[in-house]
């Protein structure tokens, strides 16, 4: 099939698009510290937390000490958090490098599996059950430092829109330029509820 103008401007915003979505999946969980001498200046990039920096807070569920993503250390995170008062109901999912959720499917390797299917070969592990039996979905990412493994209350966690985002066209100064141009403009920050309280987080996770 022979590409098209149209293919080709399509494959130009799909990749922006990506971008723009690791960009917030990482302020999501890192926030975004540019050009704090002006924050909250209409005038400048504004910033905002990230998860992390909640969690790094005296007071904070985090364990720095364990430095290796183990059941036994998973399984200490969600009772500290359940300790907290938080509601073992809500929908919580660990967040971590591909590397880390390696190691997760690596779990259990040395026992017998009951329910082997015959066309498949491999081990993964989708879901992880707290001794405690709260559920939750592994969910891999790069945007995630191999240091860290967090624990999040998805209840907890939003992306708060203070404007919506709106499509413009760039000007040009020459009518003959053969390019195409929009941008999308927006402004988003990370919302936090009970952060030292409802998420966890691995730290300073061994790795080489």
């Amino acid at each position: 099939k022979r590409l098209i103008p149209d293919d080709n401007l399509k494959a130009q915003f799909d990749n922006c698009l990506r971008q723009m979505q690791n960009e917030l999946e990482g302020m999501l969980l890192y926030g975004c510290l540019n050009n704090t001498a002006n924050a909250g200046s209409d005038a400048a990039v504004r910033r905002t937390k990230g998860l992390d920096a909640y969690l790094c807070a005296a007071g904070a569920n985090i364990d720095y000490s364990t430095k290796a993503v183990t059941e036994e250390a998973i399984n200490a995170l969600v009772e500290d958090v359940l300790e907290d008062a938080s509601d073992p109901a809500d929908d919580y999912i660990i967040v971590c490098h591909p590397t880390r959720a390696r190691e997760i499917s690596a779990f259990g390797s040395d026992k017998v599996v009951t329910t082997p299917e015959k066309t498949k070969w491999g081990r993964y592990i989708d879901t992880f059950r707290s001794d405690l039996g709260v559920d939750m979905d592994v969910i891999w990412t790069l945007n995630c430092s191999k240091s860290d493994l967090f624990i999040v209350d998805m209840d907890k966690i939003a992306l708060a829109q203070f404007r919506p985002f709106s499509r413009s066209e760039v000007a040009f100064k020459d009518d003959m330029v053969d390019s195409y141009r929009q941008r999308y403009l927006g402004e988003v920050g990370v919302k936090v509820v009970d952060g030292l309280y409802s998420h966890g987080k691995l730290g300073y996770l061994a790795w080489t």
